[in-house]
């Protein structure tokens, strides 16, 4: 069983997943309460199946939701897994520590955007290639890696239009590859780019020309000048509080 239920889990087509699916049924078809587990189990398969994920966009891939987990085991870690102070005392616990965390992803981009900048107007790379030079200052720092490294990819392919407004990408590498055929006005299909992550791929960029276009890549990947914190209200204080003490959220808030 355990067998057919991994096969159903990483199914790279529906076909896939009905033939997992179908032996898995063969298994317990004399047990009617199992049966139905599974059926259960196979009626949530977009949760699960791979064939899915792989072509809903903008999910990075991932099978969970790691922010989650991250934000849960972040506020264990700063009150404790058991904690018997007032909740009042709590919350403004967790407040002091987003202000801290703001304020030091503040610093960092700030002092990223310098860098880049500096970069931009000093290297000769950056100098030579305006288009690297737009992503550099326009995508935060992860995203221009992945943005370098589909541009140098996007030099082994050639592009042609075609008489219908396609365009039809060779890879020169590898000669006797399948080309691939992008369509007027279309976005390449790459599920490990413009699906899962949302970005220019190697192929969009090679059909124009290695040109940069801030407007296929997600908003995520844009390059941030601040982040705010959740208690952004200015105009609510806690039961007492006095100017200056602290209390105020407007000096605990960012």
């Amino acid at each position: 069983m355990k067998e057919h239920i991994n096969a159903m889990v990483y199914a790279s087509t529906e076909e896939a997943f009905s033939r997992a699916f179908d032996s898995a049924k063969e298994l317990v078809r004399h047990k009617p309460a199992t049966l139905q587990k599974l059926e259960d189990f196979a009626q949530q398969k977009r949760l699960y199946a791979q064939y899915i994920i792989d072509r809903t966009v903008g999910t990075l891939g991932p099978k969970g939701n790691a922010a989650a987990e991250q934000n849960h085991s972040s506020i264990v870690h700063h009150l404790g897994p058991v904690c018997y102070d007032d909740p009042v005392e709590e919350i403004r616990g967790l407040m002091v520590r987003e202000r801290e965390l703001v304020n030091k992803k503040n610093q960092e981009l700030a002092l990223s955007k310098l860098q880049a900048e500096a970069a931009c107007a000093k290297d000769s790379f950056f100098l030579q290639n305006p288009s690297a030079r737009d992503a550099k200052l326009a995508l935060c720092d992860k995203a221009y890696d992945l943005f370098y490294d589909q541009y140098e990819l996007s030099k082994q392919y050639t592009a042609e239009a075609l008489a219908d407004g396609s365009t039809k990408l060779c890879n020169v590498l590898a000669p006797g590859s399948q080309p691939r055929i992008i369509g007027p006005n279309e976005r390449c299909r790459c599920k490990e780019c413009t699906v899962m992550v949302m970005v220019q791929c190697r192929h969009e960029l090679a059909k124009n020309g290695r040109k940069f276009d801030k407007n296929e890549w997600d908003e995520r990947h844009w390059r941030r000048a601040k982040v705010w914190g959740k208690m952004k209200r200015r105009d609510v204080v806690t039961a007492g509080a006095v100017a200056g003490d602290g209390n105020n959220l407007e000096e605990v808030a960012v």
